[in-house]
């Protein structure tokens, strides 16, 4: 790349025109003396061994990972946007992951490390609106009623 003029191009597209013809003519279909053979026909020789995976596994192995207690109005905080989870997990340390370029949704994972809930951002409004029932407040911070 030191060697390449960069100001010999004139556009994008020029740019990519002259990097495929690189490609196709020195470089693929080219004999590589480590290899013995061409890159294409090394990758032809094992492609039968290449296994494909769903994409939408592929992408949950790129989802980043963090661990959040729930607050008491179910919510938890990922790079400053508040995300409405089921009250069944207030008070709870869970396991959340999510796309870093796209915070419209995120998931929380289990013991076993399979999704079990997706989860939005927070619509304030509507979750001000909820009534929280059932949940036994003695056992959050510590038992400290007087908070």
């Amino acid at each position: 790349m030191n060697c390449v003029d960069w100001n010999s191009f004139d556009s994008l597209e020029s740019l990519n025109t002259q990097f495929n013809i690189f490609l196709t003519d020195k470089y693929i279909n080219a004999v590589h003396s480590a290899l013995g053979s061409t890159p294409r026909e090394r990758y032809l020789k094992d492609s039968h061994k290449i296994k494909f995976i769903p994409l939408e596994t592929l992408e949950n192995h790129f989802l980043h990972r963090v661990t959040r207690r729930v607050n008491n109005d179910a919510t938890i905080q990922l790079y400053n946007k508040l995300f409405e989870v089921p009250q069944k997990y207030i008070g709870q340390k869970i396991n959340v992951r999510f796309p870093p370029d796209n915070l419209d949704k995120a998931y929380i994972f289990n013991q076993n490390n399979q999704m079990s809930e997706t989860v939005y951002p927070l619509k304030r409004i509507e979750n001000s609106r909820v009534r929280r029932t059932g949940i036994d407040f003695t056992k959050l911070n510590g038992g400290n009623t007087n908070v």
